[in-house]
């Protein structure tokens, strides 16, 4: 049901199994140095060599990754997990004994005994902590991936009691949608198959489970089109047939198979290096950009009356609008003018930004030009908002205008800078532009972000196509 945990909770999961190691090379020094057990000798004997910081965590962290402890399919169930992190913890074992033996041969066999001991229990202590805490609770809510499910009958409640066995993972079922037929029915229905879009803005909801037997071939469609253009993740229970659609996956929970119709682009291993690389890198040119974020401010509101910064309704990751930062470069209330300034070319397809717009003030144009507008979005990078490197973000009402192929570009998180912008920028109409940012999303690594932002500069520096 969920194949990996988010982004943001893998990352904390992350920081506490690195804390759980330093913690336990701490306190098994003191307790080497309190309990005295062992053979007698110099205190500076039992000091933790310092490489030692370094190593522990990144071959916990990696053996953990190796044992499925951030895997949702390995760790749904608590004896699951606990078996999972016993496992990594003789591996670990093994492993750390052999880099003291060839690295640290003077480190204390009974010190690395507490230190074993005390990386399993703070580890496992951790996730028990966390589980008791969800289920108090009710679940995990900060973060959660909201399901609703369409159908009321046994496939449904089969489907519901999974979807539960996954909670702490961060699958919340927001409840279950029925049929005219099944309206009746003894669960939580929140609605009628007729109210689902409704049902899924109001209810916030990420993923969409059909489980409704024998339906007709035009009807699964129309809820996988409706939802597409949602961009809802949509799965359908075992008992439907003859599905046509772009993209199929199966995905086995326990002995209950579901069908995918839409995955996500980049693997979960993927969204976690790119938001490490954009957390540190963000913050890093915010500490360095500091005085010019000040001078701009200032020359703006020298120039024109109101707030230095400008927030902006736009659409980013998973179609989800979100208030982009920018320095103000227009005048007052200029979105009111917008009708004014549009142009369309010779297919009818609009070109939003023009060189001659009259509603940008001198200051602002000089920070077009050398895209100093842009600084402020690092605080949306920061926040989760963007990445440094994606499709730019767009404006609800240009959303409205796409096609349906052209809302693929919000599967991936909507950068700061992209392979448009150094590849024509704003001189390329809007449906070139889409294509631009499918080929990025078709062709993403790692390196292709660095290559982007490496040449970044110098499309800035020409100015070419930026106004």
């Amino acid at each position: 049901m969920i194949r990996s945990f988010s982004t943001s909770f893998t990352i904390f999961l992350l920081f506490l199994d690195t804390l759980a190691a330093l913690l336990a090379i701490r306190v098994a020094e003191w307790l080497r140095l309190t309990l005295n057990f062992g053979q007698e000798a110099p205190e500076a004997w039992f000091e933790t060599p310092w490489g030692l910081y370094i190593i522990l965590p990144i071959t916990w962290i990696l053996i953990l990754h190796s044992s499925g402890a951030y895997s949702p399919s390995q760790t749904y169930r608590a004896v699951l997990e606990i078996f999972n992190l016993l496992r990594a913890l003789v591996i670990a074992i093994l492993i750390i004994a052999g880099i003291f033996y060839f690295a640290y041969r003077n480190y204390s066999r009974v010190q690395a005994f507490y230190l074993y001991t005390l990386l399993g229990v703070i580890t496992i202590g951790n996730r028990g902590i966390m589980r008791l805490y969800f289920r108090l609770t009710g679940g995990r809510k900060y973060d959660s991936r909201r399901l609703l499910i369409v159908g009321t009958n046994d496939l449904a409640m089969l489907v519901a009691k999974q979807v539960r066995s996954y909670a702490w993972t961060g699958l919340y079922l927001a409840g279950f949608v029925a049929e005219d037929s099944e309206s009746d029915a003894n669960v939580d229905v929140i609605g009628s198959l007729n109210e689902l879009d409704t049902l899924v803005d109001d209810q916030d909801i990420d993923e969409v489970v059909i489980a409704i037997k024998r339906p007709a071939h035009h009807q699964l469609l129309d809820i996988a089109n409706r939802m597409y253009k949602k961009n809802i993740k949509v799965r359908f229970a075992p008992d439907l047939h003859e599905i046509a659609y772009v993209t199929v996956d199966v995905e086995q929970i326990d002995d209950l198979p579901l069908i995918s119709l839409r995955d996500s682009v980049l693997t979960p291993d993927e969204r976690i290096v790119k938001r490490l690389f954009d957390i540190a890198i963000s913050i890093s040119l915010c500490t360095l950009a500091l005085p010019i974020l000040l001078v701009i401010a200032l020359a703006i509101r020298l120039e024109s009356k109101g707030s230095p910064l400008f927030f902006q309704e736009r659409i980013g990751q998973d179609m989800k609008p979100f208030k982009m930062i920018k320095f103000r470069t227009m005048v007052k209330d200029a979105e009111k003018l917008q009708d004014d300034v549009n142009l369309y070319d010779d297919d009818g397809n609009l070109i939003h930004k023009r060189p001659d717009d009259p509603r940008i003030t001198r200051v602002g144009r000089f920070l077009r030009r050398t895209s100093l507008d842009e600084l402020p979005q690092l605080i949306n990078i920061i926040k989760g908002d963007m990445s440094l490197v994606g499709p730019r973000p767009e404006m609800p009402w240009m959303v409205d205008k796409y096609e349906e192929w052209q809302l693929k570009r919000f599967e991936v998180p909507q950068g700061l800078t992209g392979w448009w912008q150094v590849n024509g920028r704003s001189e390329t109409p809007m449906h070139l532009a889409t294509e631009d940012d499918l080929y990025y999303i078709q062709h993403y690594s790692l390196a292709l972000d660095l290559m982007i932002l490496l040449r970044t500069p110098a499309v800035v520096l020409t100015g070419k196509g930026a106004f």
